[in-house]
């Protein structure tokens, strides 16, 4: 009896031994001063006194422009602001101008060709009507995200590297980005070209604007000044993987049409009615 008494006592304690719960040890600190293998640095910059950063200023007829612009065009369209730097640094975006530009739902490009750009065609524009003051107060580019957030783009970050290495040569203390959405969100990124710093998120303080006014002038911009870039839905390989190139099918036809009339087309060639011109596509590389 004392036998079966003691290997049961025996095969209690084993068992206890073997199946106790595991009780993580801390780990020994590293140092104060050492940050621990795979620890990734974050650095928050902060402001020693409140509103010490520059705020955008937008007036009230800019913020309509704007406002009437992304809601009367259902792609990202782009425009251009003259912005006044003040003495202590605040901008105030005045105003709005429309370029002659290509556009699809997910970017927008100045329109570029042998005999027209964009760009220059404004500039020509604002210096027979005498805007020289304006010329020079252009350090803001905005563009429409159309439903999307209004947050950058890796797309929009290479567009915004271009100005900057063009503001920077002409001499420019300030320059902003601001994007707009359809839901009325606006994004700001104010750059200080002479301390070399970017200030994202930047505080915007818009006035109150009515878009009722500025909606036949949206659209004018739009049907005038838009080009719209269709491209045919995509291919699909021999092995069945659903991919894009560039937007383009193999063997088809990039459709460009401008103005605002809806595209009436019939299956990937363009119907009679529609205003543009066809242009051949690349065909894919074969793998």
């Amino acid at each position: 009896m004392n036998s079966v008494v003691t290997f049961a006592r025996k095969a209690v304690k084993f068992v206890a031994k073997k199946y106790k719960p595991y009780r993580f040890k801390p780990l020994k600190p590293r140092g104060a001063l050492t940050r621990p293998l795979g620890a990734h640095l974050s650095v928050e910059i902060f402001a020693e006194k409140p509103g010490q950063y520059p705020v955008v200023h937008i007036t009230a007829e800019a913020h309509g422009k704007i406002r009437a612009l992304v809601a009367a065009c259902h792609l990202e369209i782009a425009w251009l602001s003259p912005t006044k730097v003040t003495p202590d640094g605040q901008v105030v975006i005045y105003d709005v101008l429309v370029p002659h530009q290509v556009c699809t739902a997910g970017s927008t490009i100045k329109l570029e060709t042998e005999a027209v750009d964009g760009e220059d065609l404004l500039l020509c524009e604002l210096m027979n009507q005498g805007k020289h003051q304006m010329i020079k107060d252009l350090i803001c580019w905005g563009h429409s995200h159309v439903n999307f957030g209004t947050f950058p783009s890796p797309t929009d970050e290479e567009q915004t590297m271009d100005y900057l290495r063009r503001m920077h040569g002409m001499g420019k203390t300030r320059f902003v980005r601001v994007i707009a959405n359809k839901g009325d969100d606006l994004f700001a990124s104010l750059y200080l070209l002479d301390e070399g710093k970017a200030i994202h998120h930047a505080p915007i303080k818009a006035e109150p604007s009515d878009v009722k006014l500025w909606r036949a002038w949206a659209r004018r911009e739009v049907r005038k000044k838009v080009t719209e870039k269709i491209c045919p839905p995509p291919a699909y390989y021999e092995d069945g993987v659903f991919e894009y190139f560039h937007g383009y099918a193999p063997g088809s036809t990039q459709i460009v049409r401008q103005g605002s009339p809806p595209l009436q087309t019939t299956g990937a060639q363009p119907a009679t009615a529609t205003i543009g011109v066809t242009q051949p596509c690349p065909p894919i590389p074969q793998k």
